[in-house]
């Protein structure tokens, strides 16, 4: 597996990062429940959970940007994990939300950076509404 004091030195040196260059925002993560068996067509909850987290947005270069995968105005977002658990990283997929003030992203994907087999940091490709 490796030595995972690595990957807690990489999560410490992304959150000594945060602290310099990025921002707090939020994560909106679902939680889906189960079916109502006396209304099994209304479909599963969803629960809303906003996490608070530390993060950095910054635009994809230009040679990235295809139309198709990456649209102009798509952006990253690295993420601060060391406050988060990892039910609440594993909550982190597409279609979540990253709310930075009054602009919502939308998360079309995740890139978990793992380190001895423990995720490290994220980078989140998001895109705005």
């Amino acid at each position: 597996m490796g030595d995972t004091s690595i990957a807690q030195d990489v999560i410490d040196g992304v959150a000594d990062a945060m602290g310099d260059l990025g921002d707090t925002r939020t994560i909106r993560i679902f939680s889906e429940g189960s079916i109502n068996l006396s209304d099994p067509g209304a479909g599963v909850t969803r629960t809303p959970e906003n996490i608070p987290v530390e993060a950095l947005l910054y635009d994809f270069e230009d040679e990235y940007i295809d139309g198709t995968t990456v649209l102009k105005g798509d952006r990253n977002a690295l993420i601060d994990l060391a406050q988060l658990t990892s039910v609440q990283i594993g909550g982190i997929e597409q279609g979540s939300l990253l709310i930075d003030g009054s602009d919502n992203y939308t998360i079309v994907s995740k890139n978990e950076i793992e380190v001895a087999g423990v995720t490290a940091a994220l980078i989140l490709h998001i895109r705005g509404a």
